[in-house]
């Protein structure tokens, strides 16, 4: 297993007797506190602020207990067992050592976790809208398809991928594969807000996007699929807070998020495959090239795009950006009522399931020859209940294709306007030319997909009333019935029916126009398509290199700190005025010692390794460890007690 690093908390002792409050001294807070081991992993973070968030304003602040991680993203808090226990943990700033980038978000986990990750960040985002932790982390699980045998708040995918048993390494594969997944459509989404904005970074805005994203995961009863237009929801609604009163800001980040969360969706799905189907070995390696293309071709493309339409908007009227962002408003509100209602659709599904298998156990009572009455009426009821639930989802699918239709049409007059955004460019030279023709045939096929897509949802509306009515006659003909057998049946006839027909019309349902339109756009993005495509390729290229050559100096630097072990030895009683002899005799490295906590009136200094107490009270020592080639550290620390000397009386003779 990896060495695991002590690193003691660079906290004021008045910070501390704060956290206490009862404490009465320096020792008696000493004395309280307890070692809390933390890892930060985007990959592992190197030089991360990993902290204990008192105040849960997602942040650490200067009076909270904090670490900061090793090479592994490994650190240990000291603060008090019930801080510990209590208080969610924040990770910011560092180095992730698996692409060799700057971390520049924030990521979060729950009260009581060890692991900050992507995936412990989707949690704490849940928890803090109000589920517990075990209600976010099984919403979590079941929506990323993660086994239920794993625990989020402690599961390091990368030393399992690395030293597990083969068992363990096929799930960290699939955690990985999640993880990263989640990882490039939150960075994503976080780039494009940060970009729009003059003043906020990716740090400000990141837990906000997982806030929002995982709205649409907190009721999940099965594996869900995150879409562009959850991702581009997320963005917008983030956008909508922080720029409040900005709408050249909103505006720019609204032009741009469709096709920015399309790509995002599909670079994470293409990864998330990557990782799943790599050789167990190179899984790691895997995930990080595709994190390196995240964290420079796709945020520098993002930037360039934001970019770009900033310059558009600069050059508009007032009155032009209120009528843009009137539009654009306006389609934010059609698609949050899409993904409520896909979000309805879902629940509605998990209840029809539920009340078939209660319906089903019913029967076999109730068809019993020595059944009561009492049963078979309870068996009555409750397909009674099935059918309730069955029409409830034949409504809630009619709700949904209403508003899938009307976050359509609104689709359509949104991109209209965003295109004359994009007739703002400046084409003076040849680079700006090339860049507004992109975004122009981009904003096209969008808008010929939104016009297509609303042609075919208008159809499916139609009907979706009429299938809606036909599930409801049904159900009131299977109510009344007595066999149980044919109610059953009609209970699952009403929704295979709303199903297939819905289905239907959504396949059969082409307007000519509408696809003349979109198989133009598409062709006309087809060279831009083939020319990103290779730049992305190349981009790729480029990142399994500077991946492997990552790895390369990332496995010579961990093997030169697992050469290090920071062992201060047991703690000591001492007298004062006695020598104190410090033991680092199982340490290995270059060793330094200092003080960490001394009491009040203190003078004594440490040299080579032994020191000589002045007054009583507890002594903190760290004894540091080092290493040439990296100046890589490890730490530790022993607590000495210094007791007053004990004088005793002699009796004499006259």
């Amino acid at each position: 297993m990896k060495m695991r690093k002590t690193i003691p908390l660079a906290v004021s002792m008045a910070a501390l007797l704060t956290m206490t409050g009862c404490a009465n001294s320096a020792d008696d807070v000493v004395a309280s506190l307890v070692q809390k081991a933390v890892q930060a992993q985007d990959g592992n973070i190197e030089g991360a602020t990993i902290c204990l968030d008192l105040n849960t304003n997602g942040a650490c602040d200067t009076d909270e207990p904090f670490t900061t991680s090793d090479i592994l993203g490994q650190g240990k808090i000291d603060a008090t067992k019930e801080q510990t226990e209590l208080y969610p943990l924040v990770v910011s700033g560092g180095t992730d050592t698996g692409t060799n980038k700057p971390f520049v978000g924030t990521l979060t986990a729950p009260a009581g976790s060890t692991m900050v990750t992507p995936l412990s960040s989707a949690v704490q985002a849940l928890v803090k809208s109000g589920k517990t932790h075990q209600e976010a982390e099984t919403a979590v699980k079941v929506a990323f398809g993660i086994p239920d045998t794993i625990e989020l708040k402690t599961f390091d995918a990368f030393d399992s991928a690395e030293n597990g048993t083969e068992a363990e390494k096929v799930q960290a594969q699939k955690v990985m594969a999640q993880q990263t997944k989640l990882q490039i459509i939150v960075h994503s989404a976080t780039t494009a807000v940060a970009s729009a904005s003059k003043t906020l970074e990716t740090k400000d805005i990141m837990s906000n996007i997982f806030e929002e994203i995982v709205v649409s995961i907190a009721d999940a009863t099965e594996a869900v699929e995150i879409s562009p237009t959850m991702v581009a929801l997320a963005a917008k609604n983030v956008a909508a807070e922080e720029f409040k009163d900005d709408l050249i800001a909103q505006v720019t980040l609204n032009t741009m998020i469709t096709k920015i969360a399309t790509d995002a969706v599909a670079d994470a799905i293409e990864t998330a495959k990557n990782v799943s189907e790599s050789d167990i070995t190179k899984i790691i390696e895997t995930a990080n090239a595709a994190l390196i293309v995240t964290n420079t071709a796709t945020t520098l493309n993002i930037s360039k795009n934001i970019d770009a339409v900033k310059v558009a908007t600069a050059t508009m009227t007032e009155e032009e950006i209120k009528v843009v962002a009137t539009s654009q408003a306006e389609q934010t509100t059609k698609e949050q009522a899409q993904i409520d209602t896909e979000i309805a659709v879902m629940v509605a599904d998990a209840k029809v399931k539920t009340a078939k298998i209660e319906a089903e156990k019913a029967a076999e009572i109730a068809n019993a020859d020595d059944a009561t009455q009492e049963q078979k009426d309870t068996a009555k009821k409750l397909y009674d209940t099935q059918l309730q639930a069955t029409t409830d989802a034949a409504d809630a699918i009619n709700k949904q294709v209403a508003a899938e239709k009307s976050a359509t049409e609104a689709a359509v007059l949104s991109a209209t306007a965003e295109t004359k955004v994009l007739e703002k460019l400046a084409t003076d030279t040849s680079a700006a030319q090339e860049l507004k023709a992109l975004l122009k045939t981009a904003k096209i096929a969008e808008k010929a997909a939104a016009e297509q897509a609303a042609a075919e949802a208008n159809l499916a509306a139609i009907q979706a009333e009429k299938d809606l009515e036909a599930a409801q006659k049904a159900a009131e003909e299977a109510k009344a019935a007595t066999d149980l057998e044919a109610a059953q049946k009609a209970a699952e006839k009403i929704m295979a029916d709303a199903k297939i027909a819905a289905e239907k019309v959504v396949a059969d349902a082409k307007a000519a126009d509408a696809k003349a339109a979109a198989e133009k756009a598409a062709a006309d993005a087809k060279a831009a398509a083939e020319k990103a495509a290779a730049e992305k390729a190349a981009a790729k290229e480029a990142a399994a290199k500077e991946a492997a050559k990552i790895a390369a100096e990332l496995k010579a630097k961990t093997d030169a700190y697992a050469t290090l072990t920071a062992n201060a030895g047991s703690d000591q009683t001492a007298i004062v005025d006695d020598t104190v002899t410090l033991d680092s005799s199982s340490s290995q490295g270059t060793v330094t010692w200092s003080f960490t906590t001394t009491p009040a009136g203190n003078s004594a200094t440490i040299i080579g390794n032994a020191f000589t107490p002045n007054v009583a009270g507890i002594y903190v020592v760290t004894i540091t460890v080092s290493e040439d080639n990296y100046g890589q550290t490890k730490t530790d620390t022993v607590t000495i007690t210094v007791n007053e000397r004990t004088v005793t009386g002699v009796t004499g003779s006259n």
